[in-house]
């Protein structure tokens, strides 16, 4: 499809500069080239077209008028949401692996490269992009899926398709596009019927399985079994220099007005590996709430941290001390994952997760309370020893609290020989199994801690510490984590 001019001469310039754009890049085009392409003396170009700029522009708006036209021809004489954006994805890439170099320019050229007509350029990149936010908002989305992101992650991956694309290669534009959109409808719409393009043994075995169920109307979800009342976010950390995944509870609406305190401000609680421990803490503090045999449990934002699905698990180096790594040899890689981060990721937690969470949310102007087990107390124990002004609770659970070059708790001595940055409640708990085998020298660094805040009997230090009888380093994590915020925040319960 070719744009519709009146001057033939027009004509050849614009198809020379299109390819030639498209090809080799605007920046890289002089107009000697393109009056070359088209067998022109250099100067007879101004004739036609004062500038490079503008030769671009026109060359812009043709491409634009290309692509609308072959996407509403597409999507005009269809009803459904999703069939609208298969064939609006479809069309979206066919235009422009398959179609001039106008549309390809569009993509390729980016406004911020013509200053003169960056504003004029971004608008006509935007009339077609419109286009995408109607088909979007037309489909039946699940709650969690936000539109706009998803509007964005489809016309990156269509305007990309230049580079990707192999014509002949394996799947033509209709068919990606059918793929494309089968892979966002399982993966981000509200509950639908069987899927139609299975194979008849599929479908067969499917319709058995819904008939045995005694024609209740059984149907897959195509989604993972959500923890309910929560919201995730990946926030990419300056301090600790990676992408960490974060999910936030807080207390069901129900719940609140049950108690009579809707609107009530939360406490924040941070809880370390939340993709395991943030379902632990908040089925003790959502069935704390509406207790009717000891009411008064505060209600509370659980904020759970941990990492994305698809990268590998930090914590060794999110949780741990800088002397607990290992040293290498000149040239010798680093381990991976490497150790002793625990200062940048309090600075993370201090500096720009909880900002963020305070600004989000209705909390309290409390300080925090921090949950850790393991390598988790590892870092509850970190922060407490750094004495940070965002925790005033802490639970240690099973800190591997390991015999290093440092005395750290010795340093925790020396610290509750003084005054404290604040009023601090913590609880500390280990397994009777871990005080042998593999966690010998915990058990012993343990036993070595409890004996200190015993010993120092610090005022502002109010704690409890438990050794769980015929418990293991496993085992012992749900119930000490219960205990843990029921000492650390049902001031009501009889300790």
């Amino acid at each position: 499809m070719k744009p519709q001019r009146s001057n033939s001469r027009n004509d050849a310039l614009l198809e020379a500069a299109a390819e030639l754009f498209a090809n080799q890049g605007y920046k890289s085009t002089s107009m000697r080239d393109i009056s070359k392409a088209v067998g022109m003396l250099p100067g007879s170009i101004y004739y036609h077209f004062a500038s490079k700029d503008d030769l671009l522009l026109a060359i812009y708006e043709a491409g634009v008028e290309q692509i609308t036209q072959a996407f509403e021809e597409a999507v005009g004489s269809l009803d459904d949401p999703w069939e609208r954006l298969q064939a609006g994805m479809s069309a979206h890439i066919r235009a422009i692996t398959e179609e001039s170099a106008y549309t390809r320019v569009i993509f390729k050229v980016e406004p911020d490269d013509v200053p003169k007509y960056k504003h004029q350029l971004i608008a006509l990149r935007d009339r077609f992009e419109a286009q995408f936010k109607s088909l979007v908002d037309d489909l039946s989305l699940a709650p969690w899926v936000d539109g706009h992101l998803l509007r964005l992650m489809i016309l990156g991956a269509g305007n990309h398709a230049q580079l990707w694309f192999t014509p002949g290669g394996g799947y033509a534009a209709e068919e990606i596009g059918a793929r494309f959109c089968r892979l966002l409808r399982d993966s981000t719409c509200k509950p639908m019927g069987p899927d139609t393009s299975a194979t008849p043994a599929a479908t067969s075995s499917l319709a058995g399985v819904v008939q045995s169920a005694g024609n209740t109307g059984v149907e897959s979800l195509n989604v993972p079994w959500p923890v309910r009342d929560t919201e995730s976010f990946a926030f990419h950390s300056k301090h600790v220099g990676d992408t960490l995944a974060v999910g936030v509870w807080q207390p069901p609406e129900p719940f609140m007005q049950m108690r009579q305190i809707e609107g009530t401000p939360m406490d924040v609680v941070y809880v370390l590996d939340g993709s395991a421990l943030l379902g632990v803490a908040l089925a003790t503090a959502q069935l704390q709430l509406i207790d009717q045999d000891k009411p008064g449990f505060p209600p509370l934002l659980l904020v759970g941290i941990d990492y994305l699905v698809d990268k590998p698990n930090a914590r060794t180096r999110d949780y741990t001390h800088s002397d607990l790594a290992v040293q290498q040899e000149p040239g010798e890689l680093p381990p991976e994952p490497t150790i002793g981060g625990a200062d940048a990721f309090l600075r993370f937690l201090e500096d720009e997760l909880d900002p963020m969470i305070r600004s989000k949310y209705n909390v309290t102007d409390k300080p925090a309370g921090i949950l850790g087990t393991s390598y988790g107390g590892t870092f509850t124990f970190h922060a407490f020893r750094r004495q940070s002004k965002l925790f005033d609770k802490y639970f240690l659970g099973s800190p591997g609290l390991f015999t290093t070059g440092v005395d750290y708790i010795g340093e925790v001595a020396k610290l509750l020989e003084g005054k404290l940055v604040q009023d601090t409640r913590m609880y500390l708990s280990f397994g009777e199994l871990e005080m042998t085998g593999a966690y010998q020298d915990m058990g012993s660094n343990y036993n070595r801690l409890v004996g200190t805040l015993t010993k120092a009997n610090n005022p502002q230090l109010e704690f409890d510490s438990k050794i769980y009888p015929d418990h293991s380093h496993t085992s012992i994590v749900v119930p000490a984590n219960n205990d843990a915020m029921l000492y650390l925040y049902g001031h009501h319960c009889v300790q």
